[in-house]
């Protein structure tokens, strides 16, 4: 028996693969360019989605100053999932009755997961999220590549990569990983993670597990403590991360405690205090801008970027808005560079070089990342500061091209 939540989602999916394959031809004729944006602006990731709001539209403002797109400006269109799959369903679908060129993905990767399927493998879609496998057939490791999604975020894979040279530096052989089950994200990057681990002389212990609405980490931190392991992981989003670091440290465990990109930004090391001291930061290389080596090449962009966004909201940019602000520029160059067609837009993407405060990409038709592992870094949280380990500066400071 189908519940009406379900129902709703299969009607809106029907909808949506009817709409995804012609999406954004009438836009050609209006005077101002279209460009969606879904984002978790209530709900638990609230947070996220807030801040990728923001990051989006700083790029906007940059893009109008300069005069639009081929004469063109654009308009945001920005719709709420409230961190919720259906939502996001239903978002996309309001934003294909728009005519908007191409949509910009939520930063929850359940919700992109639920959504990407609507484009029909036929229409534009920029996803914020980092779940690898969101630009895969059927949303599943191992699938065919979808031809018209991109990603250009460091993904749940390039992060574990690099904690997990992190590890090997410090001499970790035995790790503890603690995941959100319901979180796809985390189950993204729990499987990367394992799959590389034996190339740095890494070991897992059995996940522990919680869920995102997990508030008493109790039971968790006792099994993490009997565990024995050299270092602990987590892999999770938003409000649980907090409230597990403050438990963690009240509950005296000194293991190394280690977090993806999803916890780096001020949101996060406010939120714990000094609780953060020490923690160990997955993050981009934009997170740490001013720490950058001058040799980085892509500084100066990202310091413009962080700078510009810090005088229009009062605060440095975290991860999320660095994502969406790189999500805008590459839609808006698709559309310079290919026209306001899906299929010309496509194309475009497919063969995209592009250097932006937010990311330095080189797309290609076996490459809708975009991103190369030298953009990520590894972090520690000093002072509610994110400064880059001494592990994380050296990987810097070799990169001379992006």
């Amino acid at each position: 028996m189908r519940t009406p939540v379900l129902a709703a989602v299969l009607a809106a999916v029907t909808l949506g693969a009817c709409a995804g394959s012609s999406g954004g031809d009438s836009a050609t004729s209006s005077e101002h360019y279209k460009i969606g944006l879904i984002e978790s602006l209530t709900g638990a990731y609230t947070a996220l989605g807030s801040e990728d709001k923001l990051g989006a539209e700083l790029a906007v403002a940059e893009i109008t100053k300069v005069g639009g797109i081929n004469g063109h400006q654009i308009d945001l269109l920005v719709e709420d999932d409230t961190t919720k799959p259906d939502q996001s369903v239903i978002a996309y679908n309001k934003l294909i009755g728009q005519n908007v060129l191409g949509v910009i993905g939520s930063s929850f990767s359940n919700s992109e997961f639920a959504t990407v399927p609507l484009t029909n493998g036929k229409f534009p879609y920029i996803s914020t999220a980092a779940s690898d496998e969101i630009l895969l057939q059927g949303g599943k490791r191992g699938g065919a590549a979808l031809p018209n999604v991109f990603q250009p975020v460091p993904t749940a894979a390039q992060i574990g990569e690099r904690l997990l040279q992190y590890m090997q530096y410090q001499g970790m052989k035995k790790v503890q990983i603690l995941r959100d089950s319901q979180n796809a994200f985390a189950d993204s990057g729990t499987a990367s993670m394992k799959d590389h681990a034996s190339k740095y002389g890494v070991s897992f212990l059995d996940d522990i597990t919680f869920e995102t609405a997990t508030r008493d980490f109790t039971p968790q931190l006792s099994k993490i403590r009997a565990a024995g392991a050299q270092g602990l992981m987590v892999w999770g989003t938003g409000a649980p991360i907090p409230v597990l670091v403050k438990q963690y440290r009240a509950a005296g465990i000194t293991l190394p405690l280690m977090l993806s990109h999803a916890a780096a930004n001020t949101l996060f090391t406010k939120a714990v205090g000094q609780d953060g001291e020490g923690v160990i930061i997955a993050s981009s290389a934009a997170v740490v801008g001013s720490h950058l080596p001058d040799s980085y090449p892509a500084k100066k962009k990202i310091l413009a970027m962080s700078d510009a966004f810090q005088a229009a909201n009062g605060h440095r940019p975290p991860e999320f808005a660095f994502n969406a602000y790189a999500a805008v520029r590459l839609m808006a160059e698709a559309i310079r560079k290919g026209g306001t067609k899906p299929a010309g837009m496509i194309s475009a993407l497919n063969s995209m070089t592009l250097e932006t405060g937010g990311g330095y990409f080189h797309m290609s038709k076996t490459n809708h990342y975009g991103l190369s592992i030298d953009w990520s870094t590894v972090t520690v949280d000093r002072g509610g500061d994110l400064v880059p380990t001494d592990f994380g500066m050296a990987q810097l400071s070799k990169v001379k091209s992006l």
